[in-house]
């Protein structure tokens, strides 16, 4: 991992949003409910959920509670997977196998683990440390 951050904008975070998940996410529009982690995860979320006219549900990626029916279609939405390990956790503790993973950004290594997963862009395994524009001031410049 580089020791340089990247700055992602609010226009290049609706230009990722609208390119590659906006035309595949239609297709799930029978979820049952909408989770997402926080709080990179509650902005691609919350604009799905209106797409559906959904509400959406915020998930602790450290819990240890399950959630979910059997059976149920889910959707998991977070800003970037890299490591894997958060949405890793979250997968783990859904009674439901019938998940549609969902992210702006995953590394390379991960888009493979979750090839059904509906993602903006891979980034290199060993990308950048990437701060989103709800995570910094920067980006109202």
């Amino acid at each position: 991992m580089t020791n340089v951050p990247y700055y992602v904008s609010w226009e290049e975070y609706r230009g990722v949003a609208r390119r590659h998940i906006a035309p595949r996410i239609g297709a799930h529009s029978d979820v049952g409910a909408i989770y997402a982690v926080p709080n990179g995860g509650t902005h691609l979320a919350a604009d799905i959920g209106r797409l559906f006219k959904m509400p959406i549900r915020c998930i602790d990626p450290r819990g240890r509670r399950r959630f979910g029916r059997i059976g149920t279609k889910y959707m998991i939405v977070d800003d970037i997977i890299d490591t894997g390990r958060t949405m890793e956790r979250i997968v783990s503790r859904c009674n439901s196998r019938n998940l549609v993973i969902v992210s702006l950004y995953v590394t390379s290594k991960n888009r493979d683990r979750y090839a059904d997963g509906i993602f903006g862009e891979v980034i290199p395994d060993d990308h950048s440390w990437i701060i989103f524009p709800w995570e910094s001031l920067r980006t109202l410049e």
